[in-house]
């Protein structure tokens, strides 16, 4: 057997599946569009979005913990079909937190 056959082999076997219906993830459109963007300005805006909802009271500090929280649920809804269980449980775990912490916070 050619060693190109033998890996061509590994290559399809380690392919990550494919979301259910064959087609992207709906989210996965977003993904696109903010990859194009400098990586520099996506990690500034949400270290920005983080830190202002740390320090800010109540509410408001609230508010953009809980969008913190929307963006990571959405980066897991898109990885998801290629995850395994354990490594979904730590990104579930994070969300959790990260939603109970701003439900702590709005009500101190």
């Amino acid at each position: 057997m050619p060693a190109n056959a033998h890996t061509l082999e590994i290559i399809i076997a380690t392919d990550p599946p494919k979301p259910p219906g064959g087609g992207a993830p709906r989210g996965a459109v977003l993904l696109v569009l903010a990859s194009r963007l400098p990586r520099w300005i996506v990690l500034i805006a949400l270290l920005a979005v983080v830190v202002a909802g740390l320090a800010l009271p109540g509410a408001l500090g609230a508010v953009l913990l809980l969008v913190i929280a929307a963006v990571l649920g959405w980066l897991l809804q898109v990885a998801w079909p290629v995850l395994t269980a354990a490594a979904r449980l730590p990104r579930l775990l994070t969300i959790a937190l990260v939603v109970g912490y701003a439900g702590w916070k709005t009500l101190h």
